[in-house]
């Protein structure tokens, strides 16, 4: 994390003053919502979801028929942070299967 409080600091330095707060929050959000991502390229991990996010998606438990699980919101969040991809929840289907949301998110690697 350390090349990204590099980062950041050169966007703060680049930023009138008045952008160096909602800045640090996106850069913070970041790094909570990424914390939880596996650093092997085999493995996703998880990301964090925002309650924002989780109010918008069709979530069920384990044993439901309709929808994701949290847990599998997770790990497709990951991997669309893997791709690049900003606005996840636009492109996920809950209809699908949680493996076909990973493809999916791999399907529109850096489309934002």
């Amino acid at each position: 994390m350390s090349n990204l409080s590099v980062l950041e600091q050169r966007v703060l330095y680049r930023l009138p003053t008045e952008f160096h707060e909602p800045v640090m929050e996106e850069f913070n959000k970041f790094i909570i919502e990424s914390s939880r991502m596996s650093e092997d390229e085999n493995k996703i991990g998880q990301a964090t979801l925002t309650d924002s996010e989780i109010n918008r998606l069709n979530t069920t438990n384990q044993h439901g028929n309709n929808g994701l699980t949290v847990i599998e919101y997770q790990s497709i969040k990951a991997k669309a942070i893997e791709n690049g991809i900003m606005d996840w929840t636009s492109k996920v289907d809950s209809t699908l299967s949680y493996h076909e949301n990973l493809s999916l998110m791999e399907k529109n690697n850096g489309n934002y």
